[in-house]
């Protein structure tokens, strides 16, 4: 491999929405690429603006500087956002003997979601400073850790996943994101990650064969209880810590997200390195930002009132929500046995790039 592929041979791992991998590559030489950076707004309700899909954009490329030091290089960045749909980054690989390994190469691979409960023991002082040690100026992180402020997340997600899950506009969403009775994939979450037992998993799989079956199952047999409990509340109450990753700005364009992912795959990598399981809670967000821009993500008026009973929960939970750019579970974890993985690199290479 040359040194552009080794290096993006790694930073492929970097986490996407729904394992979505929203970005291509074109190879121009041994140390030079481009990244076409897409996002998914036209078909994932939880994409307002495609700023999710910028954030992860920022994952990577702070996974792909993180990747490059192991090989003694610098990263040299030249950004095209000029097109708001198709971000482009042109990265030239540079050696530089001043350029140390980061320790967290070696958690590109293993860094995964853990959707099951966790153990509860708490952080210690020493954890907790590396993790916000690891989050670059501008960014520091808050704690929900005691029993009543788990309790309180816990109940947080669970009301926001019933937006999630008796919304149509999500129903294709959910019915395409997962890979049924499958360990691991390549482009979707298998269901083996997902949390829920084996009978759940039958349920949701054939209620998603139709709306109408989701429909009938929300509105006359609490459909959405059995994977509310086992996907969001159970998992988090048996955690150490709820957290919420904060910008000192509010947190508004293209720009301020991308910055935002660096700072979160930062963190990541080092809960990653400290034998901590690790789980995003972003959907709260995304809802908030529809309610308070005023937009209409859905024609179900039902739908809107619980995303506002939500919203009222995350505003009480958090300070300064607009500049909240992260949530998240962690706590105390074996490896997962069941994760996403990605396609090959030779998949993610445009053969016949379109500029």
């Amino acid at each position: 491999m040359t040194l552009a592929e080794q290096v993006l041979n790694l930073a492929r791992w970097a986490p996407s929405g729904d394992n979505s991998q929203c970005w291509r590559f074109e190879l121009l030489d041994n140390d030079k690429f481009i990244i076409y950076a897409h996002d998914t707004r036209n078909n994932v309700v939880y994409d307002l603006d495609g700023h999710s899909s910028h954030l992860a954009h920022g994952i990577l490329l702070e996974t792909i500087e993180i990747a490059a030091s192991q090989f003694g290089c610098k990263v040299k960045l030249a950004s095209d956002l000029n097109t708001e749909t198709l971000l482009k980054f042109k990265v030239k690989l540079i050696k530089d003997v001043k350029v140390k390994a980061n320790p967290l190469f070696h958690f590109i691979k293993t860094r995964t979601v853990q959707r099951r409960v966790m153990g509860t023991k708490a952080l210690t002082v020493k954890e907790k400073t590396e993790l916000q040690n690891s989050l670059p100026e501008g960014f520091s992180v808050n704690w929900y850790e005691t029993v009543k402020l788990k309790h309180r997340c816990a109940w947080l997600n669970f009301v926001n996943a019933k937006t999630r899950l008796t919304m149509k506009e999500a129903f294709e969403v959910h019915k395409n994101m997962i890979d049924w009775q499958q360990q691991f994939s390549e482009t979707k979450i298998p269901e083996q990650a997902l949390g829920v037992d084996w009978l759940t998993a039958r349920l949701m799989q054939w209620l998603f064969k139709s709306w109408s079956r989701v429909q009938f199952f929300n509105r006359f047999l609490a459909g959405t209880y059995a994977p509310r409990l086992q996907l969001d509340f159970i998992p988090g109450i048996r955690c150490s810590a709820h957290f919420t990753i904060s910008c000192t700005k509010s947190v508004i364009n293209i720009s301020d997200y991308i910055e935002a992912g660096r700072a979160v795959q930062r963190f990541w990598l080092t809960s990653e390195s400290l034998n901590l399981g690790f789980q995003p809670s972003y959907t709260p967000l995304v809802f908030s930002r529809y309610l308070d821009k005023k937009i209409q993500f859905t024609q179900d008026q039902n739908v809107i009132e619980n995303a506002i009973k939500s919203n009222q929960l995350f505003n009480e939970l958090v300070s300064d929500p607009e500049k909240v750019v992260f949530m998240g579970r962690i706590g105390r974890s074996k490896h997962p046995k069941s994760r996403s993985t990605r396609l090959s690199l030779n998949k993610l290479i445009r053969k016949n790039p379109v500029c």
